[in-house]
C-alpha cells in the first residue's frame, strides 16, 4: 500500500505565491502533471481546462498530489 503524500509548508506556500500572482481566470500548465488548469479565484476553484494526451501514470500522481495541495489552501479542483 503505498503512503498518502502530504503537502509540505513550501508546497502550501507556493500554490498561495501562484494564486496571489495572476489573475482570476488565468491559465496554468503543469508538464509534470500533463495537464492544464484555469485558476477560477471568485470560486477558489482550479479547472482541468486540458490534459495532454500521451499522459502517464505518473503525471496522474502528480495531478493527485496537485489537487491535495490546492484543496489544503481551500481551492476545490473541478475536471472539465
Amino acid at each position: 500500500m503505498k503512503a498518502v503524500w502530504r503537502p509540505s509548508p513550501s508546497d502550501l506556500l507556493w500554490n498561495r505565491k501562484l494564486i496571489a500572482s495572476v489573475r482570476d481566470g488565468a491559465s496554468w500548465a503543469s508538464a509534470a502533471a500533463g495537464r492544464v488548469y484555469r485558476i477560477d479565484k471568485s470560486n477558489s476553484k482550479l479547472v482541468v481546462v486540458a490534459t495532454f494526451p500521451e499522459h502517464d501514470e505518473d503525471m496522474d500522481e502528480i495531478h493527485d498530489r496537485i489537487k491535495i495541495s490546492f484543496e489544503k489552501i481551500g481551492y476545490a479542483m473541478e475536471e472539465a
